[in-house]
């Protein structure tokens, strides 16, 4: 392997994919590492990470997370003061979103291996990252793929708050009935955390799932189904 400075092949690689990337309409920040497109009330951003244990010759880690925000959910958490104001709709490392899922990296270290890295980075970008972020350019859409109760890589309290936001409460309903239908085991946790109103935990998006269900079911008065209390 060469001996080339982690930083400069890092930058370089990011430069590639890119490029690649703009050619879809976005813009890249090179100071961030992340790549952005406006879509309506949606940005589309695409991060690219490494390590600090870059060892030049030896190791030189490519990661790549995604994240879609919303204008209309930052506005509307800005608006009642909720802990979390953000317009985050997902956010995740790009791996996590593929098939079968699981942590994804490339080493960029070895020149002559680097361009297979690259083909597969951006291979992976535009079989998993572009056909999701064309699913979120209206909220009719957003919609469709945040209420899916069987997307395990969304978290509840966004898809709740997000419809909530479109003034559309009876999709969170909806979503909340098919979402204990889909994944008994998030029922029977919803069921112990609501024993305690105590427990019950401030908005936040990174808690469990039955964590996320009981604040979204205090704050917003959501009913439960029958079989579900």
């Amino acid at each position: 392997m060469t001996k080339e400075a982690p930083r400069d092949v890092f930058r370089a690689a990011c430069d590639a994919l890119a490029s690649r990337l703009e050619e879809a309409g976005f813009r890249y920040a090179r100071s961030k590492a992340r790549a952005t497109r406006h879509a309506s009330d949606f940005s589309h951003h695409v991060t690219f990470h490494s390590s600090r244990y870059n060892h030049a010759g030896h190791s030189v880690v490519l990661a790549i997370s995604v994240a879609i925000h919303s204008d209309t959910l930052c506005a509307w958490r800005t608006l009642r003061q909720l802990p979390d104001a953000s317009g985050t709709l997902l956010a995740s490392h790009l791996g996590n979103l593929d098939t079968p899922w699981g942590w994804r990296q490339w080493n960029l270290a070895d020149a002559k291996s680097r361009p297979v890295a690259l083909a597969e980075s951006w291979e992976q970008i535009s079989r998993v990252a572009l056909p999701l972020f064309a699913r979120f350019t209206s909220a009719h859409g957003a919609l469709q793929a945040l209420l899916d109760p069987e997307n395990g890589s969304v978290a509840p309290v966004n898809a709740i708050e997000f419809a909530f936001a479109c003034e559309r409460p009876e999709l969170a309903q909806r979503y909340l009935v098919e979402l204990l239908q889909v994944r008994p085991r998030v029922k029977e946790l919803l069921a112990a955390e609501r024993e305690s109103r105590a427990r019950v935990p401030e908005h936040a998006r990174n808690a469990s799932i039955a964590k996320q269900l009981a604040w979204c079911i205090q704050t917003y008065d959501l009913s439960l189904p029958t079989a579900a209390t």
